[in-house]
């Protein structure tokens, strides 16, 4: 009889292990890798993954939902980041970057030649800066600054810069002064939007304020470039 009980238990005890491990695969735990780095090729990285790098060079880097990296960067090649996202840093050398709703960024959002795009509920640890591009922001906390040498910042929905916002550079080339369209480039401040800083302007620039207030920001330093 002992005997009996004895093989009952240990086939119980199996079981138990077998179900509990099988419990265990079932649950949702978030994917971890070191990185996700290419040349020549795009990047595309699932949602819930968490890893250090994601970067291409000569290719699209395409982020999904919740990803985890400490930076996502291209060199040729646009980067789109999907909701929720948390990453240390974002960069691309030539391309536009797209940042989805409710994604932290640690430190900068950067682009050399490309626009910047960034949704409603995101953060921006420090600044938002492109050299030959748009920045738009819609509902966007940015701590630091906003800068573009060439081209125009839209500011929408709520959007807060902590910091100050700049357009052009101290000895920039003059005939970039039109913009790429014959046109000077376009600061727009919506009603509910706010900027803490100076707005510190290098070279002509149209302003679209609701709040004919903010002109006392403006500091215009064309005479520098």
């Amino acid at each position: 009889m002992n005997n009996k009980i004895s093989k009952c238990l240990s086939s119980t005890t199996r079981l138990l292990t077998a179900g509990l491990f099988a419990g265990l695969f079932c649950l949702h735990v978030p994917a971890f890798a070191d990185d996700y780095t290419t040349v020549n090729k795009r990047v595309s990285v699932e949602s819930g993954v968490v890893t250090d790098e994601i970067s291409s060079v000569n290719g699209r880097v395409t982020v999904g939902d919740n990803v985890t990296a400490d930076e996502i960067s291209s060199v040729n090649g646009k980067v789109l980041i999907g909701n929720g996202v948390n990453a240390g840093e974002v960069s691309t050398v030539n391309g536009k970057i797209e940042i989805s709703d409710d994604v932290s960024v640690r430190k900068s959002v950067e682009a050399v030649n490309g626009t910047i795009k960034i949704d409603a509920g995101s953060n921006i640890g420090e600044d938002v800066s492109t050299v030959n591009g748009t920045i738009s922001l819609s509902e966007v906390t940015v701590e630091r600054m906003v800068k573009t040498i060439n081209g125009s910042i839209y500011l929408t929905d709520g959007t807060s810069v902590k910091g100050d916002i700049v357009i052009g550079a101290p000895n920039s080339n003059k005939r970039w002064n039109k913009g790429w369209n014959g046109r000077p480039p376009k600061l727009l401040i919506d009603a509910n939007s706010t900027v803490d800083g100076k707005i510190i302007v290098y070279r002509e620039v149209e302003y679209d304020f609701v709040d004919s207030s903010l002109m006392d920001k403006v500091e215009d330093r064309s005479d520098e470039s």
